[in-house]
């Protein structure tokens, strides 16, 4: 049996070049496809031709139901190799462990039957009352009974054994398959679900169903239902002002007269971009800026992810000897 490959978008492109070169080293193929079903069935032809075995598999891995019906339809395949090699290691325990005392038995009841008859037909047949080919089944049935009579007693043969064993190695291996391709089924089911990182409020869409996407793209933007934070960027210049763990005040636009206090929580370590590029005034040196992370400590008015905030650095107790963490 040969061993089966279910390759995803396999009708065109680098998914058809896969499948070729599978069906070249001598595996079976399912092509799975979306919309092309005429590129995948000349596809499917092409692999045939070849000398394995093809089927198209229409299905779509972006929609749960379908990746839900891929996942079952490798579970069935599944379970046929197990079936299989349940079987074959029934073949191959009976051949080692020789036939049950009944098997003998009955098989010694035909071979006495069969050998009675044929040598009662045996005089018939030189006097001329039994035809040739009558005469000959009955001989042939007395041989194959004879046959079944001693490999009963004195069990399989070496070479049967051997058989017997590669056949439960391949079913093996073929469970193995199945099981790899229930695997990728169900990672195929699991990439159909977008999951967000945290509790949240969705603010925005990027994408529509049955669009395609690529590796990094936007999908949604989430905003977290956590505790308020703000991130400004600071010069380097200014970072004198700046320690871990100080206090500072904020004011918003949004909500004017009003003033809270917030909690510097972290102050990055590696620069974002360089603000300021290298003149007379600053020096031979561009001026990069970092970014530094404000827990707000007293908010009670709600706010919205971009909102503009304004951090004064100015009141806060920067006692000798703090250090950045």
């Amino acid at each position: 049996m040969a061993p089966t490959v279910l390759i995803t978008g396999a009708s065109r492109g680098i998914g058809a070049a896969t499948a070729r070169l599978f069906a070249q080293e001598g595996w079976d193929v399912a092509v799975n496809f979306n919309f092309s079903q005429c590129e995948a069935e000349r596809l499917v032809h092409e692999l045939r031709e070849l000398g394995g075995k093809a089927v198209p598999i229409q299905a779509d891995v972006s929609v749960p139901e379908e990746a839900a019906r891929m996942v079952r339809e490798a579970e069935a395949a599944l379970g046929q190799a197990k079936a299989g090699l349940a079987q074959a290691q029934a073949v191959l325990s009976k051949a080692q462990n020789g036939a049950r005392p009944e098997d003998v038995a009955q098989a010694k009841a035909a071979y006495d039957y069969a050998a009675s008859t044929y040598e009662r037909m045996k005089p018939l047949y030189a006097d001329g009352a039994v035809s040739a080919s009558d005469f000959e089944g009955i001989e042939a049935k007395y041989l194959g009974a004879k046959a079944v009579y001693e490999t009963a007693l004195n069990g399989a043969r070496p070479e049967d054994i051997a058989q017997a064993q590669g056949a439960v190695q391949q079913y093996q291996a073929t469970v193995k398959q199945a099981e790899a391709a229930v695997n990728e089924a169900n990672t195929y089911l699991r990439h159909a679900v977008i999951t967000a990182p945290c509790d949240g409020v969705v603010t925005a869409v990027n994408v529509e169903k049955g669009e395609l996407i690529s590796t990094g793209m936007s999908l949604a933007s989430l905003r977290a239902e956590a505790e308020a934070w703000v991130e400004v960027n600071v010069l380097e210049t200014s970072l004198s002002l700046v320690r871990q763990g100080q206090q500072v005040t904020l004011s918003f636009p949004a909500y004017a007269e009003q003033s809270f206090h917030g909690t510097v929580v972290n102050v990055s370590k590696n620069p974002d971009f360089a603000v300021k590029k290298a003149t007379n005034e600053n020096g031979s040196f561009d001026v990069l800026s970092y970014a530094v992370k404000i827990r707000l400590d007293d908010m009670t008015e709600p706010l919205y992810a971009g909102m503009t905030a304004v951090v004064d650095f100015s009141q806060a107790d920067l006692t000798p000897g703090a250090q950045d963490e």
